[in-house]
């Protein structure tokens, strides 16, 4: 996760630095469609990566304070565990939404 998330500020920063680019400079209709392309898809994959962070994190949590003698109650422990395991499944339901909200 930590190298996607690298690999999306990266993204991120070159996006910019082509818009700066295409700013200064006169750049024909064809090359500003694209990136115009290109960045739609970059907010996209930004949604899809903050829904898989936002998704898996839980389970990190519980994993975390599961492995330090945080939670004591046995059936407090296999709660937390559950609904953590439940939010990384809904992960997969949340993919087709996206991208049925992205089609217009």
């Amino acid at each position: 996760m930590a190298v996607t998330i690298y690999c999306q500020v990266v993204l991120y920063f070159e996006i910019r630095h082509h818009e700066k680019e295409i700013a200064a400079q006169q750049v024909s209709v064809k090359a500003r469609q694209k990136f115009l392309n290109d960045k739609k898809a970059f907010k996209l994959t930004t949604t899809v990566l903050l829904i898989l962070v936002l998704t898996y994190s839980p389970i990190m949590v519980v994993r975390i304070l599961v492995v330090k003698p945080v939670l004591y109650s046995a059936n407090f422990t296999l709660i937390a565990f559950f609904t953590a395991t439940f939010a990384v499944v809904l992960n997969s339901p949340f993919n087709p939404i996206i991208y049925c909200a992205r089609i217009r």
